[in-house]
């Protein structure tokens, strides 16, 4: 079993199958068997390794995986004897991490399981997962299928079969749970069989399946319940510390259910937890965590911004006080990620937001601890960052802003104060940008920002919005075209150089 050679780990599976078939599985020790099996069911391609075969004879990861993954099916459905050894022991492996890429032979293996329990009427086909002590616990159940889910075509096809197994585990994972998920369930398995990994539409199918979290915990209308299941979710975050964009999805996940969480230290104690996980050197990770915390606001505004201003005075943003500001080593660069997190967080918390709550608080609370996130103090000077990942987020987060004053003024009027302010600071960042490269996409967000802001009130005078103009057209008319010869592009920079 110890033997790193697929080809000797291939002839062990073989003895596997042939001990299955003669009771051997169910004896003490059969559990090292399967675990076995299961454990190469995720094994990775051959190429993530950069491994090259020798010659042909040698087995893949490939070939040894599908054959692990037939093995299981085997087990499930011809060797009756192993139904109890793998119902509902399975459940064990489903919500490992290291088990996480064998996710599809396990799904479906579980629901032919299932099957077989109800059609023999066994009272077993409803699981107690609190029976035994090694069995996850529902909501960890659910939050590991849902997350599987929102990449459904990753690990050969997961997301189809761990919406099957949550519409089968309907009832053992609440009793309330079976008729919307018989209803739910199915127009999302459609869909899947209609897509392929390219043209899934992943904005629109996330949002379809935080919708069916969403209705799941209207449905189930029990606020003990749905705190736990939040305590949960946010325990098993790190589970995904390999997987940032499923992680990123939790996130959101955990969002959701905080809005319909009605227990204000529940929903207080979980942000804390959430905030306190993010790994903020991830792009994914930060984003994922402030539209999580913007869900969040959407139910609980007080809450929300109360837990934001706590973070901000926690420990991690102690150490760049002083003139040791000024020399930035590893951990200031951290500091900047965790400033970035949190001015993400103030932008989605504001386009989240109710409307009614929202707007009085975008000059005095939003934008006002944006600025103090962005600004630094050394000396009683206050110092700009230059850190790339703090401008991405400080324009990213205007923009959310500005969509969402957009969205209130409809119905009630609002003078945005600060924009013509934000508009100057973020051209200024459009300024510093290199003239004749294109290094990041600071350009494109601010000009997409900008274009959010332009239309609130107050207008902009006829020099601000030739200044504006005249700053993106400098910005991006030197650019070279992709693939262009460097004499051509030369030759364009000079005439762009002598019209300015």
């Amino acid at each position: 079993m110890l033997d790193r050679s697929n080809k000797v780990k291939k002839m062990f599976v073989q003895v596997v199958s042939a001990m299955a078939h003669h009771g051997y599985l169910e004896l003490e020790g059969g559990d090292l068997l399967v675990r076995f099996i299961i454990l190469h069911c995720a094994l990775p391609d051959t190429s993530q390794h950069g491994c090259r075969l020798p010659d042909q004879e040698d087995v893949t990861n490939e070939a040894l995986r599908n054959m692990c993954a037939n093995m299981l099916h085997l087990f499930t459905t011809t060797v009756d004897r192993l139904t109890d050894v793998l119902w509902p022991s399975l459940f064990c492996y489903l919500t490992q991490a290291q088990y996480t890429d064998a996710s599809t032979p396990l799904c479906k293996s579980l629901i032919l399981l299932a099957d077989k329990k109800k059609a023999v009427l066994e009272p077993g086909s409803i699981v107690d997962f609190s029976a035994q002590d090694n069995l996850p616990s529902p909501y960890v159940v659910m939050v590991r299928l849902l997350v599987n889910a929102s990449f459904p075509f990753r690990c050969q096809g997961r997301g189809a079969p761990s919406l099957a197994l949550m519409r089968v585990l309907s009832s053992s994972i609440h009793p309330k749970l079976e008729c919307v998920w018989q209803a739910e369930i199915p127009p999302l398995l459609h869909c899947l069989e209609e897509s392929t990994e390219e043209t899934l539409d992943r904005r629109r199918w996330e949002g379809r399946l935080l919708e069916l979290l969403s209705k799941t915990l209207v449905a189930i209308s029990y606020d003990k319940w749905i705190c736990q299941l939040a305590t949960e979710a946010t325990r098993y975050l790190p589970t995904y510390n390999s997987y940032q964009e499923e992680k990123s999805f939790l996130y959101k996940c955990i969002g959701v259910t905080l809005q319909h969480c009605n227990n204000k230290e529940a929903v207080r104690r979980q942000l804390q937890e959430l905030l306190g996980s993010v790994r903020h050197h991830s792009a994914v990770e930060r984003e994922g965590a402030a539209v999580g915390v913007g869900l969040c606001a959407s139910s609980h505004l007080d809450d929300t911004l109360a837990k934001l201003e706590d973070f901000r005075k926690s420990d991690i943003f102690k150490k760049a006080s002083g003139i040791f500001g000024l020399l930035k080593d590893r951990g200031d660069a951290d500091l900047e990620k965790a400033k970035s997190t949190l001015i993400l967080c103030y932008g989605y918390v504001a386009l989240l937001a109710p409307e009614d709550q929202i707007l009085c608080r975008i000059d005095s609370e939003v934008l006002w601890n944006i600025g103090r996130l962005f600004n630094t103090k050394v000396l009683g000077v206050k110092v700009e960052t230059k850190d790339l990942t703090m401008k991405l987020s400080l324009i990213q987060s205007v923009g959310l802003i500005a969509q969402a004053v957009s969205a209130c003024v409809r119905r009630q009027g609002y003078l945005f104060t600060r924009k013509q302010e934000l508009m100057g600071v973020i051209m200024d960042f459009v300024k510093a940008e290199p003239l004749d490269v294109l290094r990041n996409p600071v350009r494109h967000l601010a000009m997409t920002t900008c274009a959010n802001l332009f239309n609130l009130e107050p207008a902009l005078t006829e020099k601000e919005k030739s200044d504006m103009l005249r700053t993106c057209l400098n910005s991006t008319f030197g650019l070279p075209r992709r693939s262009c010869p460097t004499g051509a592009r030369t030759a364009r920079l000079s005439i762009h150089a002598r019209g300015r």
